[in-house]
């Protein structure tokens, strides 16, 4: 991470789903922490309603619908033949490209103090 970002030796990451991460950097006395917004209850609504899904079928199926749906939201949705899809809209997936430029600014900023 040092070698790309120019941050210093000795840094610590963390990266979680849907681009969440957490950086120490104890040298600047910095943390930095990027997290993403999913509304995963109404996500999972309305991908069953479009699934055409009853309750009865949810009620049982409830883990095999939720890994339908990550794969939606993290795999999928960043796709450009999804982009009209309602969850894909709804749940504004992020990628590291986010984070990527935050970090940017942040070592940009260093540099300039």
């Amino acid at each position: 991470m040092a070698d790309v970002y120019g941050i210093p030796e000795g840094t610590y990451h963390a990266s979680g789903i849907g681009s969440q991460h957490i950086i120490i950097i104890p040298e600047w006395n910095t943390l930095v922490i990027h997290k993403s917004y999913l509304n995963a209850e109404a996500a999972f609504k309305l991908y069953a309603i479009q699934k055409g899904y009853t309750e009865e079928y949810v009620m049982y199926n409830i883990t095999k619908i939720g890994e339908e749906l990550i794969d939606l939201v993290y795999n999928k949705c960043k796709r450009p033949e999804y982009s009209k899809n309602e969850i894909c809209k709804k749940c504004k997936p992020v990628d590291d490209s986010d984070f990527n430029k935050l970090l940017n600014m942040i070592v940009n900023a260093r540099i300039e103090l």
